[in-house]
């Protein structure tokens, strides 16, 4: 069973009248307010991604490992390094939700934006030994997978919250968003409005920013990225910032309250 980066949108590079201090959807959802709080502090999140590449805003990164058929941990493609800025990205104008959140990052994405269901169970598995708050997966395939749902089942039962993206191709919600498990985002734009590419369905738990999403990316670079996998990150960060503020680990069903 294969798994894949939904098929996203980007600009890049930026030019420097596109280039913002904080991005609209942080402006929109008053997220520095927020920061008068907490930024996140002692919060504990998993990306299961594509890598994430070396960075100067990225200081929340607390370690990388492979999952994938890749030689390395890093980022080749600048998918995982964009939705770790969403979360955790320290500096302007990338960022993030949680600038003060540690991130794990487990690579389970190739060079080619695909993976199988073993390498997403393996990197389960290990955020369960981490003992992360949140997992946070924008990948996806059209078809369930028993094995994917019994990490999926595993992780939740021992009080990790999973967000993932729910797609890009506008029609059904993808897997493992799809998983009753999970918390599954669609994307908005900035009128708020449901974006095209958006996937939807009774599954879908919520929506977020997710059109022209400015966040950090390869060679210590940024870009501006649409998709549903930018609108998982976007809930990941909101979601690690509840957590810090109640100073304790708070449960799947909790947070999806919360929401």
């Amino acid at each position: 069973m294969s798994y894949h980066l939904p098929p996203y949108r980007v600009r890049f590079p930026l030019s420097a009248q596109h280039i913002k201090e904080v991005d609209w959807g942080l402006a929109a959802n008053r997220i520095p307010e927020v920061w008068k709080q907490t930024e996140g502090e002692g919060v504990r999140i998993a990306v299961i991604d594509s890598g994430c590449a070396n960075h100067y805003a990225l200081r929340g990164v607390d370690g990388r490992e492979n999952f994938s058929t890749d030689e390395t941990a890093l980022d080749q493609i600048g998918h995982g390094t964009h939705v770790t800025g969403i979360i955790c990205g320290t500096e302007p104008p990338a960022k993030g939700i949680a600038p003060k959140a540690t991130v794990h990052s487990l690579k389970v994405l190739s060079t080619d934006g695909q993976c199988q269901a073993e390498h997403v169970c393996r990197a389960l598995e290990r955020a369960c030994e981490l003992d992360v708050d949140l997992v946070c997966m924008s990948l996806g395939s059209s078809r369930p997978n028993s094995e994917l749902h019994a990490a999926v089942q595993m992780a939740s039962r021992q009080g990790i919250t999973l967000v993932a993206a729910a797609g890009n191709d506008g029609g059904r919600v993808n897997y493992p968003a799809a998983l009753p498990e999970t918390i599954a985002v669609g994307a908005v734009d900035k009128h708020n409005e449901v974006c095209p590419f958006s996937c939807r369905g009774p599954e879908i738990v919520c929506a977020a920013p997710g059109e022209d999403i400015q966040s950090t990316w390869l060679a210590g670079g940024y870009a501006s990225v649409s998709g549903t996998s930018m609108a998982a990150p976007f809930v990941v960060g909101l979601l690690a910032l509840y957590i810090s503020t109640l100073k304790r680990k708070a449960t799947p069903a909790e947070l999806l309250n919360a929401i």
